[in-house]
């Protein structure tokens, strides 16, 4: 190992040690050739072979010009000089001259030392060069120029930067200063600008223009850039309010879509529904075109989620991007009653709801707020739901039953005899279908009728145990247990 190279143990600090002196660090660190001034070089001492003092930190690599923020699923990083990819890790070191390469379906963030962003999609190639060194010590940190070889990136500057970032990519140098600034470069290599937030120079062919908020150019390879046009205003959501809250009975997934209004002269648009609110780790992500203003988000765990739509003109340049969209997923824990998905719950005698207090979202019965849990006792239908929700939950409370099982024994087998109805005086009879019988013990029924609004036969096979035959069997009413009966007789 040569001594310009990194340490092989890629740690930026080494703690001196008793005895410890520039030149033993240097051996140690980059082997019998390494060379101490360095080691000075890098933590600014002087060439006189100072004293060290045992529990200091030295830096034994260079200040990394860029960390890899967040990576999802596959992003290769390869150092300068490297001819392999390697996988990229969250909170890799990026040095000067490092690529940063987002493969199909992939995403990256890589936050610059002076704590500027740069957002990438899929496909995307970026070169991170040297900084600029600073002036003074009190002088905030900046980063250098950026290549963008190709795909696309959102970039947003630190606050104190104070300058403009440079970025070049095969058609054009930019140099952007603001919050929110997109830059992408396609597979005919002409780049594209759009500034959100901010202004940015874009430079080419002998030629400048001034971008400024709210609008971008194009530049073809070999030309100059084309005058900054408008973009496309944001899109409005279809619904009002800043979030849209789904409630998930008993913590199951919920689909959902997400709707927003056209947007005159748009040919497509952009839109992307992620965990983080930076948008980086993506669930859902369309292009549609002019005539479909939906973002299908297929079935989402009970989370927390984030949306962004812009519309794409027809010069392939994305426009202002909307207000950001909440999406909640809210589990409902079904404590008392039976579900039926996707949204309705029934429960005999009581229904019992609960969420998460920590989300600050109560409950709500018929449009008023309850709290976390909702305990409802009157029978008949109640609609349940929150402040934001897209859809409501219909609860069920049905009536309390008393029931009366007699088991007859009938030529080796037995006849169930059920009498069952409401407590409640004026509440309607059973409903069809809402009375089930099952055999226990080794028994078994059949041929269960309904003889009249109150009344239920059914068939028992019993089970044999010696000379003796023995029929257990349970009845339930609206999902909820009614009864049980027990019967012997000797054995033909």
């Amino acid at each position: 190992m040569s001594a310009t190279e990194p340490a092989a143990s890629n740690e930026e600090f080494i703690v001196v040690q008793p005895g410890d002196t520039c030149q033993l660090i240097a051996r140690r660190v980059w082997g019998p050739s390494g060379n101490y001034r360095k080691l000075h070089e890098l933590n600014t001492l002087p060439n006189n072979h100072p004293a060290l003092v045992p529990g200091t930190r030295l830096r034994i690599l260079p200040e990394a010009e860029a960390h890899l923020t967040y990576v999802k699923p596959e992003v290769n990083t390869r150092p300068p000089q490297e001819p392999a990819w390697k996988p990229g890790r969250q909170g890799e070191a990026l040095y000067r001259l490092y690529q940063v390469n987002t493969l199909r379906d992939a995403r990256a963030e890589v936050t610059l030392k002076d704590s500027s962003k740069l957002q990438l999609r899929e496909n995307a190639l970026v070169v991170i060069y040297g900084a600029a060194q600073a002036s003074s010590k009190e002088e905030p940190r900046k980063s250098g120029r950026v290549e963008l070889v190709q795909g696309d990136l959102h970039m947003q500057l630190a606050a104190l930067r104070g300058e403009p970032l440079p970025m070049e990519t095969p058609s054009a140098r930019v140099a952007a200063a603001g919050q929110d600034v997109y830059v992408g470069v396609d597979d005919k290599r002409m780049s594209r600008v759009a500034v959100f937030d901010g202004r940015a120079q874009v430079a080419a062919s002998g030629a400048q223009v001034e971008v400024p908020g709210g609008k971008g150019t194009r530049v073809e390879q070999g030309k100059a850039p084309e005058p900054p046009r408008p973009l496309l205003p944001a899109p409005m959501w279809s619904s009002s309010g800043p979030r849209e809250v789904l409630l998930s009975l008993g913590g199951s997934p919920r689909a959902h879509a997400l709707k927003w209004q056209p947007v005159t002269g748009a040919v497509s648009y952009r839109a992307v529904l992620a965990k983080d609110e930076r948008l980086n780790d993506v669930v859902a992500e369309a292009s549609p075109s002019n005539s479909a203003t939906v973002l299908e988000a297929g079935a989402l765990p009970p989370g927390s989620y984030y949306a962004r739509v812009q519309a794409v003109d027809a010069l392939g340049l994305p426009g202002m991007p909307s207000s950001p969209r909440k999406v909640e997923i809210v589990a409902v824990k079904v404590e008392r009653g039976e579900t039926q998905p996707p949204d309705r719950v029934t429960g005999q005698g009581v229904v019992k709801l609960s969420v998460d207090p920590a989300l600050g979202l109560p409950l709500r019965v018929k449009g008023k707020d309850v709290g976390p849990e909702v305990t409802l006792l009157a029978p008949g239908q109640h609609t349940v739901d929150m402040a934001g929700a897209v859809g409501t939950v219909s609860a069920e409370v049905l009536p309390s039953v008393s029931t009366e099982l007699v088991l007859k024994p009938e030529a080796g087998r037995f006849k169930l005899e059920i009498t069952a109805q409401p407590k409640e005086a004026g509440a309607p009879p059973i409903a069809e279908g809402a009375l089930q019988v099952k055999g226990l013990e080794g028994s078994s029924v059949s041929n269960l009728v309904r003889q009249n609004e109150t009344r239920w036969t059914v068939d028992v096979t019993p089970a044999r145990a010696g000379k003796r035959l023995r029929a257990t069997v349970e009845i339930s009413v609206y999902g909820e247990p009614a009864g049980r009966a027990s019967a012997e007789e000797s054995a033909p």
